[in-house]
């Protein structure tokens, strides 16, 4: 099971665009097999990845969707294993 949550860490409460449910939703949906945990966060640099991947293939394409969506990458977090 995926566990996929969206948040932004700066502004507490504010509320999620649409442009990060919708990558959360893909991610989610095209890579179901190989992420597990993720979690995207905004931290006003860009983009933190977080998470588990069953291979450095599997971290690529949840770094990948993201750059797809034009957005800066800040960190990439996940942890293959």
């Amino acid at each position: 099971m995926i566990a996929l949550s969206v948040s932004q860490e700066l502004v507490p409460g504010t509320p999620v665009s649409s442009r990060f449910l919708k990558l959360a939703e893909e991610i989610s949906q095209k890579h179901r097999y190989v992420l597990r945990e993720i979690e995207i966060h905004e931290d006003g640099q860009g983009v933190v990845l977080t998470g588990f991947a069953s291979s450095y293939y599997g971290k690529q394409l949840a770094q990948h969707e993201v750059l797809k969506a034009q957005l800066a990458i800040a960190s990439n977090r996940i942890i293959v294993g």
